[in-house]
């Protein structure tokens, strides 16, 4: 393992130039922050509702940046559950034309799982219920992992390894929810 200079995690791109890092950063990161959990009703009273969490399929989509909806809708044609281990659905999909990789794995936590199951509903309105309800994502794209698994943790609806990292060189300004991959399988769920 190489040693890393304590002075590079001093640096941001909010304005698109590398630039030094200054309180005043600090305090928008901590606004921003703010601002994604009360949009996604993680805050209760000025603190976090952890055991809230979760976030429908309908808000990852219309929460999303437009131009990675786009590139769902044109880039990613196939998505299909793969294993239901108790209401956590592992999706697999096609990986973009650039792509280094041939597929993407999604995986959703369907957190109204136990109660759809055990309400004696027939199959056809249990998973109907299930996409209407709330969920957790993760997905093990590039996109997701850089750009959107600290929105996801700070929101309360990422499924897996929190992140804890502010994404302050990709995505410093918190823009967009989710990556073409997920799209697609919220799409499908939804």
């Amino acid at each position: 393992f190489g040693v890393m200079e304590p002075k590079r995690g001093l640096f941001t791109t909010i304005d698109g130039k590398p630039r030094m890092l200054t309180f005043d950063d600090i305090k928008a990161f901590k606004a921003a922050v703010n601002d994604i959990q009360r949009r996604h009703g993680q805050q209760r009273g000025g603190k976090s509702a952890a055991e809230s969490g979760g976030i429908l399929a309908k808000q990852v989509i219309d929460l999303s940046n437009p131009d990675d909806r786009k590139r769902a809708n044109t880039e990613i044609h196939q998505c299909f559950p793969v294993i239901n281990r108790a209401g956590l659905v592992h999706f697999q999909t096609n990986a973009g034309p650039n792509s280094k990789v041939t597929r993407h794995h999604v995986m959703v936590q369907f957190l109204g799982y136990d109660s759809a199951l055990s309400g004696g509903l027939p199959v056809g309105e249990a998973a109907k219920l299930l996409g209407r309800g709330k969920i957790k994502f993760d997905c093990d794209c590039e996109r997701h992992t850089f750009w959107f698994r600290y929105i996801a943790s700070i929101g309360n609806f990422n499924y897996g390894r929190p992140e804890d990292g502010f994404p302050r060189i990709r995505n410093p300004k918190l823009y967009g929810i989710a990556c073409k991959h997920v799209l697609r399988v919220m799409a499908t769920i939804s």
